[in-house]
């Protein structure tokens, strides 16, 4: 988990710039992947337009990587999100393996 530790070390504390003690991790413990931009919906709020004639969609080699990741480095939550992930033609394999 080094590199994610330098991260956390490059980046300011909020509470050092607001002058005071948040309560608050300092530590990335959470994995979100965005596993696909199709949705059965068509939401005029989603901030990522998805919809059911969105085609993008997270590869399988891209889900490897991710289950390496989990593998590697000591994530407590993989946060699957997407349009509707369990459209998506890697959600069942991911979460079978994660």
């Amino acid at each position: 988990m080094d590199y994610f530790k330098k991260i956390n070390k490059a980046v300011p504390r909020f509470d050092d710039k607001v002058g005071y003690k948040i309560k608050t991790k300092n530590e990335i413990d959470t994995l979100q992947v965005n596993l696909t931009r199709r949705c059965n919906l068509s939401c005029k709020h989603c901030h990522l337009s998805c919809n059911p004639n969105r085609s993008e969609d997270m590869s399988m080699d891209v889900a490897d990587k991710v289950i390496d990741l989990l593998k590697k480095y000591d994530f407590k939550t993989l946060d699957i999100t997407g349009g509707a992930p369990e459209m998506s033609r890697v959600c069942k394999y991911l979460i079978s393996n994660a």
